[in-house]
């Protein structure tokens, strides 16, 4: 067990304050070269994105448990980076767009656009998917979602949490769903939020959710 204080990394726009939690040192990084639509990230966009990320934790020690914190398609990438490294010690991700084929009853990610067929553009979507991903993933995830999120349906939730459970049923993953919230979550909320975030990594980190 590592003796160093344990990072975490919130992963959003360059003014996000990073999440602070008890135990933890805080950092942010921004590594999408420009802001990504809520509702739609390609992974060629994710890709790119990893790339930076990669490289900042390229530059830290390794033995320093490190978290991820992310929302939207910040929490895209940060399931995406869980399957890429083995470094991270647990992910929590909030309002995150996991599947963009099982969002298109609710969200505007088909254009109107007449030069482009249905077809193209579901076939498009379906190559931005990030679950087959998910297998490759080897440590905690928290699951944070708005049951009333009508820019990214809690169904997002629902379906990585079922996946998480049926490819890794020995990984402690948790969903927590919020009734009558939508993308953006009231301040009685973010208090529940910041609890359920403590609370699990103090559960599966151990001590002072620091290792």
């Amino acid at each position: 067990m590592s003796d160093r204080t344990p990072l975490l990394i919130t992963l959003g726009p360059a003014e996000t304050p990073p999440l602070h939690l008890p135990g933890f040192d805080a950092r942010l990084v921004s590594p999408f070269a420009e802001q990504p639509s809520t509702c739609r990230v390609s992974l060629s966009e994710v890709h790119s994105a990893w790339t930076t990320l990669a490289s900042v934790l390229l530059g830290l020690p390794s033995d320093l448990p490190v978290v991820l914190y992310g929302c939207g398609a910040y929490g895209t990438l940060a399931v995406y980076a869980m399957s890429q490294t083995k470094q991270l010690r647990a992910a929590l991700i909030r309002s995150a767009l996991i599947d963009p084929l099982s969002a298109l009853a609710l969200t505007d990610v088909i254009s109107a656009d007449p030069k482009t067929s249905l077809h193209s553009q579901i076939h498009a979507l379906a190559a931005d998917c990030v679950l087959e991903n998910i297998r490759e993933i080897s440590a905690p995830l928290l699951i944070l979602h708005g049951e009333a999120d009508l820019q990214v349906p809690s169904a997002q939730a629902d379906e990585l949490f079922v996946l998480m459970k049926a490819l890794h049923p020995d990984l402690p993953s948790r969903l927590v769903l919020f009734p009558g919230e939508g993308h953006t979550f009231s301040l009685s909320a973010e208090s529940a939020a910041l609890e359920e975030m403590t609370r699990f990594l103090t559960a599966h980190l151990g001590g002072d959710a620091s290792r």
